[in-house]
C-alpha cells in the first residue's frame, strides 16, 4: 500500500510539473510583438521555458523582418537556453547578436545597443563556466 501511495504521489507530481511546462497552443494572431515578448518573459519568470521559447519563436516568425524586434526576441531566446544550460544554442544566439552589430555599424541606430552588451556579458559567463566552455568549445 505504501508503494502505491508513493507511486501515485510521484505520478501526480510529474503531471503537475508537466503542466507548468506547457507550450501555448494557438497563440492569438493579433498579439503585437511587445505582447508576445511580455508573455514569453512571464512564462520564463514562471519557469515555463518551453512556453517562453514558443512565444519568442513566434515573435521571430511573425515579426522577424523588424531588426529591433528580431534581436530582442533572439536575445530572450538565448537567455532561455542559457537558463536551461543549453550552452551551445545560447552561445550561437549571443554570437549572432554581436555579429549583427559588428557587421552593420548602422545597427546601433535601429537596435538598442544593450543587446550587444548583454550578449557579451552572457558569453563571458559561458566562458567562465567549465561545463559550458567544454560544451561550446567548437563554436566560434
Amino acid at each position: 500500500m505504501k508503494k502505491i501511495t508513493v507511486l501515485l504521489t510521484l505520478t501526480m507530481t510529474a503531471l503537475l510539473f508537466g503542466a507548468c511546462q506547457s507550450v501555448p497552443k494557438n497563440i492569438p494572431a493579433d498579439l503585437t510583438p511587445s505582447q508576445l515578448l511580455q508573455r514569453g518573459q512571464d512564462a520564463f519568470a514562471e519557469g515555463n521555458y518551453a512556453g517562453a521559447k514558443a512565444y519568442f519563436n513566434t515573435v521571430i516568425q511573425r515579426y522577424g523582418t523588424d531588426a529591433k524586434v528580431y534581436v530582442e526576441a533572439r536575445y530572450e531566446l538565448g537567455h532561455t537556453y542559457l537558463k536551461q544550460k543549453d550552452y551551445k544554442k545560447a552561445k550561437v544566439i549571443f554570437l549572432e547578436i554581436i555579429e549583427t552589430f559588428d557587421n552593420n555599424p548602422q545597427a546601433v541606430y535601429i537596435i538598442p545597443a544593450k543587446y550587444k552588451k548583454l550578449s557579451e556579458i552572457q558569453l563571458e559567463e559561458i566562458e567562465k563556466n567549465p561545463q559550458a566552455a567544454s560544451a561550446t568549445a567548437s563554436i566560434k
